[in-house]
């Protein structure tokens, strides 16, 4: 993607080098200087498809750097036969036949490669959300197991005021919150945590072990980054708070009943007053915590 573009003035410095001394009318040098570039170009090329920044898992990606490590042997041999007649036997005939399988290898596995990165980014297309870059919803409840275990905890997150974001300061502003929200979120997750967005302004948070404790602690951890946050839009900023419910599975149970219980301690803490933490006693819902009085309205101060 126009990063190896230097690597073309590797040919343009032999086609001068040949116009200046000729070589090419060695066969010597010749096949020497052609053995050499296509050893080269084929080691760099194994290298460079082992080389992986952004953590694909292909498995092509090792038949395809075989096939370039075979060709790029194939070349140094055939060179030293050619340098050292004596010390190497390889035919041209055999050495033609090794080339041409490792060609037809790398082009099976370039196709191969290909694919699987197209459904690679096809799968990453249906399981992130376009907006926030974090996983969809979709992505969520394929990886929710069907039977809560004893200790599992889902927190259902739901952003306060969000409408009149919209309202006040239009959609954009109101993406804008999304996308700040759901990064500072995935900054402040805790190991093993799994975060999403369910859709509008609600996430979904599942920690598959965790006291009524940890992740009451955990949300609260989410709810004071947020509410810390500093967002403008247009020169005018916007406080954002947000309420969460928390369920804790005491024993095993559906997911179904964990997220019903969750979602009813968050509509405890909307009535509650918002910007807070709920959690749910499978007996009652009580608070978590209890707060200070807090002005928790959405606010679009002009700058």
């Amino acid at each position: 993607a126009g990063r190896l573009w230097w690597v073309l003035l590797v040919p343009a410095g032999i086609a001068v080098a040949a116009l200046v001394t000729a070589f090419p009318l060695e066969r010597l040098y010749r096949g020497a200087v052609f053995l050499i570039c296509m050893g080269g170009f084929s080691a760099a090329s194994a290298a460079l498809v082992m080389w992986d920044p952004k953590r694909q898992r292909l498995t092509s990606r090792f038949g395809l750097a075989a096939a370039f490590g075979a060709k790029a042997v194939t070349a140094a041999v055939t060179f030293v036969a050619l340098v050292l007649p004596d010390s190497v036997q390889m035919t041209p005939a055999a050495a033609f036949l090794v080339l041409i399988l490792s060609q037809f290898a790398i082009a099976m596995f370039v196709l191969i490669l290909v694919q699987e990165r197209a459904e690679q980014r096809l799968i990453a297309l249906t399981e992130t959300d376009s907006l926030t870059g974090i996983r969809n919803r979709h992505w969520m409840m394929d990886r929710l197991p069907r039977e809560a275990p004893v200790g599992s905890a889902y927190v259902i997150i739901d952003i306060d005021h969000f409408k009149q974001v919209n309202d006040r300061l239009g959609h954009l502003a109101g993406d804008e919150v999304l996308t700040s929200v759901a990064q500072a979120m995935t900054r402040h997750l805790g190991r093993n945590a799994i975060l999403a967005r369910m859709g509008g302004e609600e996430f979904g948070l599942y920690l598959p072990a965790a006291t009524e404790a940890d992740a009451v602690q955990a949300a609260e951890q989410l709810r004071l980054a947020i509410a810390s946050l500093s967002i403008a839009h247009e020169g005018s900023p916007i406080a954002v708070t947000l309420s969460a419910g928390v369920a804790v599975a005491p024993k095993a149970m559906s997911f179904t009943q964990l997220i019903g219980r969750a979602d009813e301690a968050l509509y405890a803490a909307k009535r509650g007053g918002r910007n807070r933490v709920v959690l749910a006693r499978f007996e009652s819902i009580t608070h978590a915590m209890i707060l200070p009085e807090l002005d928790v309205a959405m606010a679009a101060k002009p700058a």
